[in-house]
């Protein structure tokens, strides 16, 4: 069984951008990142090619590698990838 989370996604394209917005009252993404790579892939269709950015609760933003729905690590920054644009829908 997993915790809930209290998070944001935004999805754009081949790129998903996820927040961290209240651990303090679920658990954090880090760690159960297996159980988010896994219902990204069934709730959002991921591929390989999808890059998944996530911001943890103290602001820093990793890439999260996958190959498909299984967790392969992470990946510090996020490569000038403008995360700005996500908040607004592009």
């Amino acid at each position: 069984m997993h915790a809930k989370f209290s998070t944001r996604i935004y999805v754009t394209g081949k790129y998903i951008y996820i927040e961290d917005t209240g651990h303090n009252i679920g658990r954090a993404i880090t760690n159960d990142v297996e159980y988010v790579i896994e219902q990204l892939y069934y709730e959002y269709g991921i591929t390989d090619g999808t890059k998944i950015f996530y911001k943890d609760s103290k602001g820093n933003i990793d890439e999260i590698l996958h190959s498909g729905k299984k967790f392969k690590g992470f990946k510090p920054g996020h490569d000038g990838v403008d995360l700005g644009r996500f908040k607004k829908g592009e």
